[in-house]
């Protein structure tokens, strides 16, 4: 390695975002006249667009650090 950076001082960094309140996706039955018909033009939400973010760091040298949550 050129500049010999040790696994150590090696990190990667990820993060996903999860929706509050959302925990599988919306489904709705309606018959194919209706869908045919152009009413249904969006699907009622409860008004909350709160997210958690967990933030997951692992190091090239095997160790981990704890899980971070911005609310």
């Amino acid at each position: 390695m050129e500049y010999k950076i040790e696994s150590s001082n090696i990190y990667n960094m990820d993060e996903k975002g999860f929706l509050v309140g959302m925990l599988t996706k919306a489904k709705q039955v309606f018959s194919k006249a209706i869908f045919k018909s152009g009413k249904i033009k969006y699907i009622i939400q409860d008004g909350n667009r709160e997210w958690i973010t967990v933030i997951a760091i692992i190091c090239a040298d095997r160790t981990t650090l704890l899980p971070g949550l911005i609310y």
